[in-house]
């Protein structure tokens, strides 16, 4: 999937690993409209190798695979690459044992199905504003702990 045409740097991009392409395309479209990229994955395969070039990761828990959403998630948190990225679970599995393994895993935000597009806006929102307060900032060319190099 080729994510480079006509890429704005300052549009965050979403990763959409979702199961039923009706939902993929209903969040997609939505996530379009208020400004957002979005990239649909339907399986937690191509969802691993595509999550470094995404501002933020949204999955549900019963995704194909050869693994799920919630080692989706330990994959990624375990990967220096992506583990600063937020992850929001959107899922059907939405008792409590479900959201305490996302959680476990490293989540960012657990919403049960359905979910709203607007939830599913606001929670993504909601994640990228937290997520950019704790990333750490990069060292500006030229410095080294913060002082200038001559």
């Amino acid at each position: 999937m080729n994510m480079a045409r006509h890429v704005n740097p300052n549009v965050p991009t979403v990763l959409l690993v979702e199961d039923s392409p009706d939902e993929r395309q209903m969040y997609a479209e939505y996530l379009r409209i208020q400004q957002f990229r979005a990239v649909q994955i339907n399986n937690t395969e191509d969802a691993l190798a595509l999550a470094r070039t995404a501002d933020i990761i949204v999955t549900g828990i019963l995704v194909p695979g050869p693994f799920d959403g919630v080692e989706l998630v330990r994959r990624l948190r375990a990967d220096n690459r992506t583990k600063h990225k937020p992850i929001i679970v959107v899922t059907a599995c939405a008792f409590e044992p479900h959201r305490q393994h996302a959680y476990a895993a490293g989540c960012d935000g657990f919403l049960p199905k359905p979910c709203l597009p607007g939830t599913l806006l606001a929670e993504i929102q909601r994640a990228l504003s937290i997520r950019s307060i704790r990333r750490p900032q990069p060292v500006p060319r030229g410095t080294r702990n913060g002082r200038r190099v001559v």
